[in-house]
C-alpha cells in the first residue's frame, strides 16, 4: 500500500476516498499471541469531541512554523486491521492497562506513554509518533522542529529505569525519485527510481518480485553499542548491511521468539539489525543532548 489512504476502523479517517481495509495478521497480532504488552502512541490521538454514539471527532489547532494549522492524527496503521484497531479513540480503562487489551486495543495518546513509564508499566514495545508539527514535513513544520522533538524524546527516554534494557528505531520518511512502473503482490506500484538505484528484492512464494525504493534516514539509539563505536566521537556506528523497515519488525520477532507474520510479508526476507548491538557490553550511561544546539549536555 502506498500513501495514506483512510483506514477502515477509524471514526476521524479523513473523506477523501474509499476506506482501506487489510486482512491477514500484523505484529501487534504476533505480540498478542505472545502475551507481551505493546501499543502505538500518536501525538493528537485523543479527539476534540465524542458524539453521543461514542463516534470520536479530531481536529486539534496547533501553532506551526507557518501559524496555526488543524492537526489530525495520521492514519494509524493498526487501524486498518479489524482486530488491532481503535476506531473510537478510547483511552485505556487505567494506567495499568496501558500495553494490555482493553477498550484502548493498544492505540493511545502520546502522553500515555509517559504516564506508563512514569508508572513503571512500559510496554515491551511501542511506537511512537509526534504530531503533524514536529514530522519536519515542508510547509507546516520544519528540520529544527523535529529535531527538537527527537532530543526530548530521547533524553526523557534515557533517564528512565528501563533505559538499560531499551532500544529506539528513529525512522524517516522520503519522496518517491524518478522511474519505472512495477508490479509487486499483485498490487500496481509506481516507483520513481533510476535504474542504477534499483535492487530487486527476493521472490516470496511465487509473487512478483519488488524494487527497493528510495533511501530514507534512520537511526538506532540504545546502551549496546558496537565496539567499534567506543573510538568514535558520541557513538557513531555505521552499519553497511542492506536492511529495510520490515527489518524492524523483524528484529522485534526474533528479540521475543514472535515468528514471522507469513502471508508473503517481507520480514521474512529483511535483513537483520543483529550487527548493530553488542550485548555483551552495554554502555548504560546516558547521551543527554541540548535540544537548541545538538551538542552533549554536562552529565
Amino acid at each position: 500500500m502506498i500513501g495514506n489512504p483512510p483506514a477502515a476502523f477509524d471514526d476521524c479517517a479523513e473523506e477523501t476516498g474509499a476506506l482501506v481495509q487489510m486482512t491477514g495478521k500484523n505484529v501487534g497480532d504476533l505480540l498478542n499471541a505472545a502475551s507481551l504488552t505493546w501499543g502505538r502512541f500518536s501525538d493528537g490521538f485523543t479527539p476534540t469531541e465524542r458524539l453521543r454514539s461514542e463516534t470520536a471527532v479530531s481536529g486539534l489547532l496547533a501553532e506551526s512554523d507557518t501559524g496555526p494549522i488543524q492537526v489530525y492524527d495520521d492514519p494509524d496503521p493498526f487501524d486498518y486491521y479489524k482486530l488491532t484497531s481503535n476506531p473510537h479513540y478510547l483511552p485505556p480503562s487505567s494506567a495499568h492497562m496501558t500495553g494490555r487489551t482493553d477498550q484502548a486495543n493498544h492505540q493511545y495518546e502520546f502522553d500515555d506513554f509517559w504516564a506508563a513509564a512514569a508508572n513503571n508499566n512500559m510496554p515491551a514495545v511501542s511506537f511512537l509518533r509526534g504530531s503533524e508539527v514536529t514530522d519536519g514535513h515542508p510547509g507546516y513544520s520544519g528540520p529544527l522542529a523535529e529535531l527538537d522533538y527527537l532530543v526530548t524524546v530521547l533524553n526523557r527516554l534515557q533517564q528512565l529505569p528501563r533505559w538499560p534494557s531499551t532500544a529506539v528505531f528513529i525512522t524517516g520518511d522520503a519522496t518517491p525519485m524518478p522511474g519505472t512502473t512495477t508490479r509487486c503482490r499483485r498490487l500496481s506500484i509506481t516507483r520513481k527510481t533510476p535504474p542504477m538505484m534499483h535492487l530487486l528484492a527476493p521472490t516470496l512464494a511465487g509473487r512478483a518480485p519488488c524494487w527497493a525504493g528510495s533511501r530514507i534516514g534512520a537511526g538506532i539509539d540504545h546502551p549496546f553499542h558496537c565496539s567499534i563505536s567506543r573510538h568514535l566521537p558520541n557513538r557513531i556506528f555505521v552499519l553497511h548491511s542492506t536492511n529495510d523497515a520490515s527489518s524492524i519488525i523483524k528484529f522485534v520477532e526474533d528479540n521475543w521468539n514472535l515468528g514471522r507474520i507469513g502471508e508473503v510479508s517481507f520480514d521474512a526476507v529483511a535483513g537483520s539489525l543483529s550487527d548493530a548491538f553488542d550485548f555483551e557490553h552495554p554502555h548504560n550511561q546516558p547521551l543527554l543532548l541540548d535540544a537548541n544546539t545538538g551538542e552533549p549536555t554536562a552529565q
